[in-house]
């Protein structure tokens, strides 16, 4: 069996702890507070009969740009992007990721952009086209998704996950 490390990186606040949590456990708590350290989660996925082990970690480094370390790029598989789609500055956020990605040589590391909360639509700020756009742009495979309600979280990292694998 083979293993996979994902990073989910994003703006404090963008939901990457209730994502974390619905992917792994199927859980999602309303009163979830800041990531304090470090969260990782592992799951045992299948795809195309090969069976994986994902190892998914979540930090409050991960949440600033600055902070995350630059040994990390050596050692993920994949990335996910997070950011909140009722944040109007979230895009930011994402750009700034991409750039460090790209200054530290790492732009062949497959990459997933979540907007996250569309479960929230009458607070959305980005749009949809405005996302795709960002992912088409950055190669990246892009999903809206809730870790409340659940909606496309499981295909999102199963779709990372596939990437690889291919």
């Amino acid at each position: 069996m083979c293993y996979l490390h994902f990073d989910i990186c994003g703006k404090k606040g963008a939901g990457k702890s209730s994502l974390l949590s619905r992917f792994v456990n199927n859980s999602f708590d309303e009163l979830c507070c800041e990531t304090n350290g470090i969260h990782m989660g592992v799951k045992k996925v299948s795809v195309d009969g090969r069976y994986i082990n994902l190892y998914i970690w979540d930090s409050y480094l991960y949440s600033k740009v600055d902070s995350y370390p630059i040994s990390n790029f050596k050692s993920v598989d994949g990335f996910v992007f997070v950011f909140d789609c009722t944040d109007e500055r979230a895009i930011e956020d994402i750009l700034e990721w991409q750039k460090k990605v790209e200054q530290e040589g790492q732009t062949h590391i497959p990459k997933l952009l979540l907007s996250n909360k569309c479960d929230m639509e009458c607070d959305r700020v980005i749009s949809r086209l405005s996302a795709v756009r960002l992912a088409e742009k950055y190669k990246m495979e892009f999903f809206e998704v809730s870790a409340k309600n659940s909606s496309q979280v499981e295909l999102a990292f199963l779709t990372l996950t596939a990437l690889l694998l291919s």
